[in-house]
């Protein structure tokens, strides 16, 4: 008997504990979500049970500490003080992941001993990282990517004996790499930083993208070197990589080895590849094959001895940018693993070259032999979209690029690409096959210029992981399709809207923020320093994510993503250039000569059928027509004009484009909120009034209540007090989403922060009597 007392003792004791660690990690949380600034309202309430029913908190079997915290894409802001999650002793997995967190790296985290997954990735945390690393012995994956990290790696991380995943990508580290021997290491990420010497040892069985961004070199790995033009070296096109430290004997039998093999190919080439002004070219075995329309003539010999500079290295080859005496400045493509046939390439290379448009990298020629095969096209003085987004970001006196010229980028690319799409004819379908920043460059007229079309089916298929710009039904880069082409556009879109580089994950980030409608932490803090174009990337935004929907037959083709991109400015672009897309229905804006195409009116028109289209639950609105009926005769003498109406909604759009009073009446609405049915207010049917400010969306409508309303946080002149129509508005946010807080809000009044103190007092101390008046007053007013 004694034994049983005993045992049930000390169940009861570990309960105890197990309930005193339960308490001293909520409070813990609560103290931790009390001294941040968050653009998100957490359900952390101390009235609720934090096991089950705390987003982002996790659990142990037992509900007896908490081991994850998954506060990934929270809105989570500022410099954070970070003590008190340290108190967190079971926690294992930690992810904060894609906030705005500033600060430095937070030396209270060595106190989570059992922590086996850190993850502070996308941040804005910056300073120096802790040296001493040993406490963290059951870590497996640390992830510090895309910060403000500097100074050097702590060579104390190879003390992390479980380590199997460490990206540092993106951030400022400097100095040499440190040996980590850390052999359970799968994954490594070190790119772009200011990393310099020579890769140790024990790293090099990482792939090179594991280092690219930095000046760092190893057996495996050439730094990159600037030619000067009065240094005429050896072009390094004749040399692969794991040439590049022998001598310049082996550079001389490597090119005697092509002259030989040359001679043994086929000397004569169809005339239509040559140009006309030398009958000669392609005759013999170092002659490089040009299409008609330039006036390029050199050979092998004169690209050996130009000099060149390194613009990039990629999975398919290296890109140069070649000097050639007497001639223009050329870009030079070394392609390593092609998988097809001479014929098949020339064919595919052929078709290539007769692609001519204004958007699209013209290619001027090519080189084939068993040893090298290269393609020539035009140089962009301005550089590549990839370097101008993304270089010398570390760089204080940084000069960023503006909404202004991505828009124009963006723009010019897709119509590339939509020019690249439309030279399909019978069985041959023509995509682009490897649509990235890196192949979009700024030409003479300020917009985008897509490079590298067709390339992707010549080489050898990339491992899935190795773009993130890849769609996600493609195994095989060499059969990509115009939808998924589509889908590398709208990735492109999202990393010129987030200034962040593709690394993978970028469509995934940014769905998720967009999900949680924290819309406005998806973009570049660079642009948000100009608020009078978020409108504008909120349009884009929007593009994006048609054009990454994971089913291909959902994507828009790309001649409707070039009109929906278009549809932004409408006359800013289109003055630009001229569509060449057929059109349809007549998109909203594109009316010409319109006095009411303002920013304000485009917006709400777009708002309004979005709300026909897809209401809200429990909501609707509708126009109110009180004022402007007298105008529809006036409207529908106009029917004879809208040629392009297909539908009555391309009606009703047209009418509001011809008709003044009809414009000027956009700016009221009148939305109709059925109550809530687990609320006082269930059967009820409430007016409210809207009304939009000229420079909506930059600032908030005014939204009252027409109809009489029992609630602490509406006043008898139907104001209402709620945040997102005060300081937590942003122009992301839409009508649609108004009405459904309005909805919330009278399920789940707000008493501490009251319009009616003394229904919000009634609302804390008497609860029943409050519910009992509130459906009275429905009942009254609003069941009339």
């Amino acid at each position: 008997m004694k034994s049983q007392v005993l045992v049930l003792v000390l169940i009861g004791a570990i309960f105890c504990i197990e309930a005193e660690t339960i308490r001293e990690d909520k409070h813990a949380l609560l103290q931790f979500i009390s001294n941040i600034s968050h653009s998100h309202s957490l359900n952390w309430s101390p009235t609720l049970p934090i096991c089950t029913k705390w987003t982002g908190v996790t659990c142990d079997s037992n509900h007896s500490s908490v081991i994850a915290l998954h506060l990934a894409a929270s809105g989570l802001r500022g410099h954070l003080q970070l003590k008190d999650i340290a108190r967190l002793t079971n926690l294992r997995f930690l992810i904060l992941s894609s906030n705005n967190i500033s600060g430095p790296f937070p030396p209270s985290f060595q106190a989570l001993k059992n922590l086996t997954e850190l993850r502070l990735d996308f941040n804005e945390f910056s300073g120096p990282l802790p040296d001493e690393f040993s406490s963290w012995e059951r870590l497996r994956v640390l992830d510090l990517s895309n910060n403000r990290f500097n100074g050097s790696i702590p060579s104390s991380i190879e003390k992390l004996a479980q380590l199997h995943s460490l990206n540092l990508a993106y951030n400022k580290f400097s100095g040499e790499i440190p040996n980590l021997h850390v052999p359970g290491l799968k994954l490594l990420d070190l790119a772009h930083n200011n990393l310099t010497g020579t890769i140790p040892e024990s790293l090099q069985r990482f792939p090179l993208s594991a280092f690219v961004g930095n000046s760092v070199s190893s057996s495996k790995l050439a730094p990159v070197r600037k030619h000067h033009h009065h240094n005429h070296a050896v072009l390094v096109i004749a040399l692969s990589a794991c040439f590049a430290t022998l001598a310049l004997l082996a550079i001389l039998l490597v090119i005697i080895h092509n002259r030989e093999e040359q001679r043994r190919t086929t000397k004569e080439k169809p005339s239509k590849r040559r140009n006309d002004s030398d009958p000669n070219l392609g005759e013999g075995g170092n002659k490089i094959v040009f299409f008609e329309g330039k006036n390029l003539v050199f050979d092998l010999e004169d690209l050996l001895r130009a000099s060149a500079e390194v613009l990039g290295k990629g999975p398919f080859g290296t890109t140069y940018k070649v000097d050639v005496e007497d001639s223009a400045t050329i870009v030079v493509k070394r392609i390593k693993e092609v998988c097809v046939p001479q014929r098949e390439f020339e064919q595919q290379i052929e078709h290539l070259g007769s692609i001519k448009h204004e958007n699209v990298a013209t290619l001027r020629g090519y080189f084939y032999s068993k040893e090298e095969k290269l393609v020539v096209y035009d140089y962009y003085e301005h550089g590549s979209l990839s370097t101008l987004l993304h270089g010398n970001r570390c760089l204080t006196n940084r000069k960023p690029l503006d909404w202004e010229t991505r828009l124009n980028m963006v723009y010019g690319a897709a119509r590339g690409v939509a020019h690249i799409h439309s030279q399909s004819g019978g069985s041959k379908l023509v995509v682009h096959g490897n649509i990235k920043s890196s192949n979009v460059f700024l030409n003479g007229k300020g917009y985008g210029c897509v490079s590298g079309a067709g390339m992707a089916a010549l080489m050898h298929s990339l491992p899935r992981h190795a773009s993130g710009y890849r769609a996600p039904e493609i195994a095989d880069t060499r059969k990509g399709t115009q939808p998924s082409d589509v889908y590398s556009f709208g990735v492109l879109i999202f990393e010129v809207l987030t200034g962040k580089a593709e690394v993978g994950n970028l469509v995934r980030w940014v769905n998720s923020v967009v999900r949680e409608e924290w819309t406005g932490e998806v973009f570049d803090e660079e642009l948000m320093r100009c608020t009078q174009v978020e409108e504008e990337m909120v349009e884009m935004l929007q593009v994006g994510m048609v054009c990454t929907g994971r089913l291909p037959e959902k994507r828009p083709k790309m001649s409707e993503v070039v009109r929906m991109v278009e549809e932004i400015r409408p006359e800013k672009l289109a003055s630009g250039y001229r569509s060449e897309v057929s059109t349809g229905s007549t998109p909203i804006g594109s009316i010409s000569g319109s006095p009411f195409l303002d920013m304000a009116s485009k917006r709400i028109l777009k708002e309004l059928k979005d709300l026909q289209k897809d209401p809200p639950t429990s909501c609707s609105a509708v126009l109110d027509f009180s004022v402007w009926n007298k105008s529809l005769y006036v409207s529908f003498c106009y029917l004879s004009e809208c040629r392009s109406c297909n539908s009555i909604w391309d009606l009703v759009l047209f009418m509001f484009f011809i008709t003044g009073p009809v414009a000027e009446d956009m700016f009221h609405w009148q939305a109709t909120i059925m109550g809530p049915t687990d609320s006082p207010y269930a059967g009820g049917v409430f007016l409210v009034t809207i009304h939009f400010p000229p420079d909506y969306p930059f600032k908030p409508p005014k939204v009252a209540f027409r109809t009489k309303v029992f609630h602490p946080n509406i006043n008898s002149n139907g104001s209402i007090c709620l945040d997102i129509l005060k300081e937590q508005w942003s122009p992301a946010l839409t009508i649609s989403k108004v009405l459904l807080s309005i909805c919330s809000l009278l399920t789940d009044p707000n008493p501490d922060d009251p319009l009616v103190p003394e229904i919000a007092h009634m609302y804390k101390t008497d609860k029943n009597k409050y519910e009992s008046t509130a459906r009275s007053w429905t009942q009254k007013y609003a069941m009339g």
